[in-house]
């Protein structure tokens, strides 16, 4: 499935990810260093970061650079029409990681 829409004066293409690209996201999310964090493509938008917007469009990250944030929300709502089971999956993940994070570390068997 694939959606274009405007954005910022840009025509944007917001496609489907398949299995393989969402497997591929899941090894770099588990081989980054800390290096190469970006707090605020992580962290400024809530539901998505930037990493994840550019993988499901043709955008690249000087594109998103001259975006305001306020102007993203058209091409969150079609990133999540366009990719409904990656946001479950990835909603599905961040509670997994908050269960884990409360749990804190288990006792040592023995």
């Amino acid at each position: 499935m694939e959606k274009r829409l405007a954005v910022n004066d840009k025509l944007v293409m917001v496609r489907e990810l398949t299995v393989g690209a969402i497997r591929e996201w899941i090894k770099r999310l588990g081989s980054r260093q800390a290096e190469d964090f970006d707090l605020v493509g992580e962290t400024l938008l809530a539901e998505i970061s930037l990493e994840e917007i550019r993988l499901m469009t043709d955008l690249t990250a000087e594109d998103m650079d001259a975006f305001k944030p306020s102007g993203l929300a058209s091409l969150i709502a079609a990133c999540r029409e366009v990719n409904p089971d990656f946001f479950r999956f990835r909603a599905g993940l961040a509670a997994a990681a908050r269960n884990i994070q409360t749990a804190g570390p288990s006792p040592a068997a023995g």
